[in-house]
């Protein structure tokens, strides 16, 4: 029963591991993106 709910808590510890490192990158390439599309509007406003 122990072991039961140690290895639940430990899938559940890695799920919100993984989330968080979805979310980071996620955020990342969302960042990236921004960065583009303002440099892309950037050189259109300029021109």
């Amino acid at each position: 029963m122990f072991m039961l709910f140690l290895r639940y808590g430990f899938l559940q510890l890695w799920e919100r591991h993984v989330l968080v490192r979805c979310l980071e990158l996620v955020r990342q390439v969302h960042e990236k993106l921004m960065f583009l599309v303002l440099g892309l509007l950037n050189e259109e406003a300029s021109v």
